[in-house]
């Protein structure tokens, strides 16, 4: 959104997308011009099978905080977008933390896990939805998650989606020390979408940058 009402402003946005398979990345980059006053969504289209993506500003002219703003959230949005920003950044610290001592164990594969909170913040029903990898993977996801669901106390039922895909090396070194699990996670409160809604991916690529992440 251009906040700016007597200047355009020119926003070059970068969307990566993530190959499953061969754990290699990709990007291209797409510049948009916006009039004054102009507020535009934004899209892509996956193909299937659907990749892992993320998109970031790489720049801003003119250069201030009013030509790229976030909407205003009303005191409630803000109380529930709150929570789920604290549960977020919970989950990704018990995530770091658990995956530097049992990365090595990781099969291959991709697995797919659904858990559902009261609106009092307790855990009602746990599912995985599918599996290629092993059990250890389903596991670290319900032992990030679990800990952080009492964030999640607002008055509304939650529903939380996680992925984690364990990455084999590319070409046929397979060692352990050459996976790079992708942990992609997101809650959804009352049923509703932004700012109801909040999502993110914590990714490694050198499983050394784990050491001294996670809770103290």
């Amino acid at each position: 959104m251009n906040n700016r009402k007597d200047e355009e402003a020119k926003v070059t946005i970068r969307v990566t997308l993530w190959d499953r398979a061969l754990g290699t990345s990709t990007f291209t980059d797409q510049a948009l011009t916006l009039a004054p006053g102009e507020k535009r969504p934004l899209g892509c289209s996956l193909p299937a099978p659907q990749p892992q993506y993320g998109w970031n500003v790489q720049d801003c002219q003119p250069h201030s905080e009013q030509v790229f703003a976030p909407e205003q959230l009303t005191p409630t949005e803000k109380k529930f977008a709150d929570a789920q920003d604290a549960f977020i950044d919970h989950v990704g610290q018990l995530w770091n933390a658990n995956l530097e001592s049992n990365y090595r164990q990781l099969v291959p594969g991709t697995v797919r896990v659904e858990l559902r909170t009261s609106p009092e913040g307790e855990l009602v029903e746990t599912s995985v939805l599918s599996n290629t990898s092993n059990e250890l993977a389903a596991q670290l996801i319900t032992d990030a998650i679990r800990p952080a669901i009492r964030f999640l106390a607002t008055g509304k039922s939650s529903k939380i989606t996680a992925e984690v895909t364990a990455f084999a090396a590319e070409g046929s070194d397979l060692e352990p020390r050459h996976k790079r699990p992708v942990f992609n996670v997101s809650v959804s409160q009352g049923g509703l979408h932004y700012p109801y809604e909040r999502g993110a991916s914590f990714s490694v690529h050198d499983l050394s940058e784990l050491n001294g992440l996670g809770p103290k």
